[in-house]
């Protein structure tokens, strides 16, 4: 019963490694879009205009990459945090969703 324990456990730093990694692509694609903005549905994505969208994507990334760092440690935080964390990005990806269409 041990080993299946080791390799739930193994799978499971897998998929905190994963969101690990897309949190930094995400803060790096905020980096690149703040130099270099771009249009979704005809409307522009960058600071001036989307100051809240990229804020709460900075937010939500960090969030990201914390649980992460946290659940790969084994603290009782990142258990609560990471959850949360793709929660959020759900949220902000449903929002930006609706900013693109309106």
């Amino acid at each position: 019963m041990s080993g299946e324990h080791v390799t739930e456990s193994k799978s499971a730093k897998w998929q905190y490694r994963v969101v690990l990694v897309f949190g930094l692509l995400n803060s790096l694609g905020l980096l690149v879009t703040a130099i270099f903005p771009f249009h979704v549905d005809g409307r522009l994505y960058s600071w001036p205009e989307a100051a809240g969208q990229m804020s709460l994507q900075a937010l939500v990334a960090a969030a990201l990459v914390y649980a992460s760092q946290q659940r790969l440690l084994g603290s009782e935080i990142g258990e609560k945090a990471y959850p949360a964390a793709l929660v959020a990005y759900l949220l902000w990806a449903c929002m930006m969703l609706r900013w693109a269409s309106l």
